[in-house]
């Protein structure tokens, strides 16, 4: 997965993300999520299916090349997201 980002200002970064590690990621982010939704705001996140979330991410490893977010901003900020 690539990520492009454009400030306003013209400042690029660029980050590639294996999906492996948006895997891991997602993973992480839940369970921590889960406890700090729990504890702090009454949210309950049980019901979110991890194993579910990263077979979604395994079947994107099918549609290499496809853009999943393209948003340019009127001041200038660009954001891409492609697999």
């Amino acid at each position: 997965m690539k990520l492009y980002l454009r400030t306003e200002k013209g400042i690029r970064f660029y980050f590639i993300v294996p999906l492996w590690m948006a895997k891991a990621g997602v993973g992480l982010g839940l369970k921590i999520a889960k406890h700090q939704s729990r504890e702090k705001r009454g949210i309950d996140l049980s019901s979110v299916d991890v194993q579910l979330l990263k077979k979604g991410i395994n079947l994107l490893k099918e549609y290499r090349g496809l853009s999943l977010v393209d948003i340019k901003s009127s001041d200038g900020t660009e954001v891409k997201i492609i697999l």
